[in-house]
């Protein structure tokens, strides 16, 4: 049974460690390590699991390591991880640049490890149902909002919100992104709060992304035009939805557009099967260690989201 360890037991550590716990048959969990005494022995107490001293005696006794530490702590401990050679899975974003990204990269293949980046929106069931759809995808309009949560406030909204977006994009577009136009601004603090990116790829495939962390309400949709369809995704209501559209109004379908020939057409549900999402990516983080396959998230994925993420601050800054 693979031996779990997770670095860092805050917000999202503690749903990672109870589900876990709740999962022990398949994964043994043996403990821990977070730097706030005070947190750690609240987690330990709680979930009744050991609280390891220091990082490096927890990955020293894991065969394989979470992070789920803030970004600016996940270069200098995924790094300390593959160089021990043990297997990696890391919350998004991976890291805060692309050098680190394939630095860690070089570290992973050389060691021969496993890792993960924790796409969660990847795993959500309604994304799931909607797969067979999406084989053509021609056109992409995103809305991510979310309401003012301090958590995740110490990198862009990009990095926070956006990068979900940005993979799912890259997951499905078989394609060079060869420009992007990009517009934010920041409301509570330095980093970006709200942002819009506009991603034209290679092949004519195009994407509209909107993010918002200071928003009134919590939404998290996608439209997308494939296969002369029209396909819904609500990623927090865990529905997705189908309409068919003739050729020539397929063909002509910008971002802005998908949504309104969507809401005057007939939607067809699709079938969702309910499942966790965050369960599901660890369950598939394990199964590529036992079957020693390649992970259908690696680092590679998570740098590439990290690359556009770059690329798309870059020109909100301009």
């Amino acid at each position: 049974m693979l031996k779990i360890g997770v670095l860092g037991a805050g917000h999202l550590g503690k749903i990672h460690i109870q589900l876990l716990k709740e999962n022990s048959n398949i994964f043994d969990l043996i403990g821990f390590y977070d730097q706030n005494t005070e947190t750690a022995q609240l987690v330990s107490e709680k979930f009744n699991i050991t609280s390891f001293p220091n990082a490096i005696q927890l990955i020293n006794a894991a065969d394989a390591v979470l992070i789920v530490t803030p970004t600016n702590q996940h270069f200098e401990a995924a790094l300390i991880v593959l160089q021990n050679a043990k297997h990696l899975f890391m919350e998004k974003p991976m890291v805060e640049t692309s050098e680190e990204a394939l630095r860690l990269l070089e570290v992973a293949h050389d060691k021969k490890v496993h890792t993960q980046v924790g796409f969660v929106e990847r795993f959500n069931p309604a994304l799931l149902a909607a797969l067979p759809q999406l084989q053509m995808v021609q056109t992409v309009d995103s809305v991510r909002h979310a309401k003012f949560n301090p958590r995740g406030m110490d990198v862009s909204v990009v990095l926070d919100l956006m990068i979900h977006d940005i993979d799912i994009c890259l997951s499905l577009i078989p394609s060079k992104i060869v420009q992007i136009k990009a517009s934010g601004s920041a409301v509570i603090g330095e980093a970006i709060d709200i942002a819009r990116a506009e991603l034209l790829f290679e092949n004519g495939a195009q994407a509209r992304l909107s993010v918002s962390r200071v928003h009134d309400e919590n939404k998290r949709v996608s439209y997308f035009a494939s296969n002369n369809s029209i396909i819904k995704v609500d990623f927090l209501e865990k529905e997705s939805a189908r309409t068919s559209c003739s050729s020539d109004i397929f063909s002509s379908l910008r971002p802005y557009e998908i949504e309104l020939a969507a809401q005057t057409s007939e939607m067809i549900p699709l079938v969702v099967n309910p499942s966790n999402a965050l369960l599901s990516e660890l369950l598939s983080f394990e199964d590529s260690i036992r079957s020693n396959q390649p992970s259908i998230l690696g680092l590679k994925d998570g740098a590439k989201a990290l690359e556009v993420a770059e690329m798309i601050m870059a020109a909100i800054i301009k």
